[in-house]
Parts: C-alpha cells; structure tokens; sequence
C-alpha cells in the first residue's frame, strides 16, 4: 500500500494498494537531507514511528522510479501522520512533485534496509 497527495486543497491523499515494491537505493542530496531533518523533527513527536528511510523505488515497471517514505511503525497505518508528512513536504518541494508513503511490512523492512540507511530511528 502507498499514498500520495497530490497537495492540491481540492484534493485528498489517495490510498492506493501496490502489490510489488522494489526497493533501489537510498534518495539522497541536499533537498533530501533538509526534508529528512524536517521529517525527522515530525516523527521525534509521534511514538509510534521506529525507523524511517527516503528510498527510490519502483511499483512494477523498472523504468519507472519513484521517491518513497518508508515508515516502520509500532500500530500499522497511521494516516494522522501520513497527512502530516504530506504537509510538511508540501511547504518545501514543488507541487508537481509527489511524496509516495509506505508503512514497511516485516520482509519489507528487510528488503529496504540491504540498499538503504534509515535517516530516523527512535530512542
């Protein structure tokens, strides 16, 4: 599952369910580590979160990748925060670019940390 907001105020976030994820590497640069100390200062605030990585990723066609939020939570789905991260990156990236959320199942978790740091983890 991933959600996207298009940070429209006519729209919403969209829930949609993707049944392959591919996890690349990590989306690293200066706009990346600014946005990963902002999500960072975010997550410190909500229990739930234990790790976080900023990964590029692909659904189903390789040639497609995009930017994904991959979250490992304590509570599964918390769309509170979900709405909050795609606030908070809407205030400082284009808004034709889009922020794809994942909360990591357990071989996920595995799978993304083989090619990616976590940028956030908790106490």
């Amino acid at each position: 599952m991933r959600f996207i907001n298009p940070f429209s105020s006519k729209r919403h976030t969209k829930r949609l369910e993707v049944p392959v994820i591919t996890f690349i590497g990590e989306q690293d640069g200066p706009s990346e580590r600014f946005l990963k100390e902002e999500l960072s200062k975010l997550f410190g605030g909500h229990t739930n979160v234990l790790t976080a990585y900023l990964a590029r990723v692909h659904y189903a066609d390789p040639k497609s990748v995009s930017v994904c939020l991959c979250l490992e939570v304590t509570d599964g789905v918390d769309e509170p925060l979900v709405e909050a991260a795609h606030s908070l990156f809407a205030r400082h990236f284009n808004r034709e670019v889009y922020l794809d959320i994942i909360f990591l199942k357990s071989s996920q978790k595995v799978q993304v940390a083989v090619v990616c740091k976590p940028f956030y983890q908790s106490n």
